[in-house]
């Protein structure tokens, strides 16, 4: 589902939050530039577990942590990817300040979500695709990109956005 054209050569520095067993942060390695570095996201220190170290030349840094409440401690960050996992924060806006201040000046965010108006156990706080252009539009984000959209498991349709 991830494809997105990042045509940087230096190394970068991207934050995996709600990262789980690191389905999308092995996905995401392949964009990378040689030599970048993940820091991989979650309250599951099993599922952590599973997550390599490395893949390719890229490094992944697993930290047990709740990336809505607690403090990442990171600065400077090229990109923050959240696949399935901004659906479980209330405060859309208030927690996109918070990693606003992560970011490089320059950085984005690559988007995972289901285009569903219903909130379900699964997806309390769902964000269609037109909420998250909105969302990102106020938070000073000007570019929006839709990457892609397909069927989910679970019914509906899930998309990929690049936001910068």
């Amino acid at each position: 589902m991830i494809a997105f054209d990042n045509r940087a050569s230096a190394p970068q520095l991207w934050l995996d939050l709600g990262a789980g067993t690191g389905l999308f942060t092995r996905a995401l390695v392949n964009y990378l530039p040689p030599t970048s570095k993940i820091i991989a996201v979650d309250t599951d220190a099993k599922a952590l577990k599973q997550i390599p170290a490395n893949v390719n030349t890229v490094s992944i840094e697993t930290r047990m942590a709740n990336f809505i409440e607690d403090a990442l401690d990171v600065k400077e960050a090229d990109g923050i990817l959240m696949a399935n996992s901004l659906h479980y924060v209330k405060d859309k806006a208030s927690f996109l300040d918070k990693l606003g201040s992560l970011l490089k000046t320059n950085g984005s965010f690559l988007l995972v979500e289901y285009d569903r108006t219903r909130a379900n156990p699964w997806v309390p706080y769902p964000l269609t695709i037109n909420d998250a252009k909105l969302l990102f539009k106020k938070a000073g984000y000007s570019k929006f990109e839709l990457l892609n959209k397909m069927p989910s498991a679970f019914g509906g349709e899930m998309y990929a956005a690049i936001i910068s």
